[in-house]
C-alpha cells in the first residue's frame, strides 16, 4: 500500500502534481466562466497553472537544459539508444570470445595478479557471478567513466595464496574474490581502452595473468546477452556533454569494429 496521499483529492497512490481528479477538475473549470467555476475548479486551475510555469523553467537532469525532464529528454534517448546498440555488440563478442575453445579463461582457469599493494595473489577462476552481472556489468557505461563498484566484481575465483604486500588489506587464502572480466585479463582482445580522462590509450583495470587454462567455458544467461536487463541496469549514465559522450561512443565503436564485433 502507498503511504504517498495528494493534498488535492487526499487519496493514496500518488501526489498532487499527479492528481488526475485535480486535472479533471482543472479542465472542466476552463470552459466555464469565473463565476460558474466551482471552489474545487478553481482551485485545481490555479494549481496546474503554477506547475506548468514551475516546469517550464525546470532544468533536466541530464543535460541542464530547461523546459523537459530528463525522462522527456532527446539527448538522453539519443546516447541510451547509441549505448545500447553498442553494449549488446560488445556483450555478444564477449560471450563469441569466452566461448571460443581456444580461449584460455575458463572455469578452473589458473590465474595470478599483483594487487595495488604489491601482494602476490594466486587463484582458481570459479565462474561468472550471475547477481552482479545482472544488476550493473554493463561494459560502455564503465569505459564512459561511469563504473559501479558491481561492474568490477562478477567473475568469482577461489584464493589459494596471497603474499607479500604492504598491507593487510586485500585478498586473503581461502577467500572468495570477485573482478572484471575480460577488462583485467592481459592478452585479452575485449579489453576497450580507457580514454575517457586520458589522451593517450590506457586499460582499465588490473591486469590478471592465465597460467593454465580451465576445464569449461563460462557461461552467461540469454537475457543478459540479449540486453533484456537494459530497462534495469542502463539508466545510471549521467554525462552532461553530447559532444564527448559521442566521441566516446565513436571510439568504442571503431574499437568493436576493428577486432571484428
Amino acid at each position: 500500500m502507498s503511504y504517498i496521499r495528494c493534498r488535492y483529492c487526499h487519496e493514496r497512490g500518488h501526489n498532487i502534481k499527479g492528481c488526475p481528479k485535480m486535472k479533471e477538475a482543472a479542465k472542466a473549470g476552463s470552459s466555464k466562466n469565473w463565476e460558474d467555476r466551482s471552489y474545487y475548479e478553481r482551485v485545481a486551475m490555479e494549481k496546474v497553472a503554477d506547475y506548468t510555469e514551475a516546469n517550464k523553467n525546470r532544468a533536466c537532469a541530464y543535460c541542464r537544459s530547461k523546459g523537459h525532464t530528463r525522462r522527456t529528454c532527446s539527448m538522453f534517448a539519443s546516447h541510451l539508444a547509441t549505448r545500447n546498440e553498442l553494449e549488446i555488440r560488445y556483450r555478444k563478442g564477449l560471450v563469441k570470445y569466452l566461448t571460443d575453445p581456444s580461449c584460455p579463461i575458463k572455469i578452473g582457469s589458473y590465474v595470478t595478479w599483483t594487487t595495488w599493494d604489491k601482494k602476490e595473489v594466486h587463484a582458481i577462476l570459479t565462474g561468472v557471478n550471475e547477481k552482479y552481472l545482472l544488476e550493473s556489468a554493463n561494459f560502455i557505461t564503465t569505459e564512459l567513466g561511469h563504473s559501479s563498484s558491481k561492474t568490477e566484481r562478477w567473475v568469482d575465483y577461489t584464493i589459494l595464496s596471497a603474499e607479500g604486500g604492504s598491507t593487510y588489506w586485500g585478498p586473503q587464502a581461502g577467500q572468495i574474490s570477485s573482478h572484471e572480466l575480460p577488462q583485467a585479463f592481459n592478452g585479452s582482445p575485449l579489453k576497450i581502452p580507457f580514454y575517457y580522462y586520458y589522451e593517450d590509450e590506457y586499460y582499465h583495470g588490473m591486469n590478471i595473468n592465465v597460467i593454465s587454462e580451465g576445464i569449461s567455458p563460462l557461461t552467461f544467461p540469454d537475457k543478459w546477452v540479449n540486453g533484456a536487463d537494459f530497462s534495469a541496469a542502463m539508466k545510471n549514465h549521467k554525462d552532461v556533454s553530447d559532444s564527448s559522450v559521442k566521441d566516446n561512443f565513436e571510439r568504442i565503436r571503431s574499437f568493436l569494429n576493428k577486432i571484428g564485433y
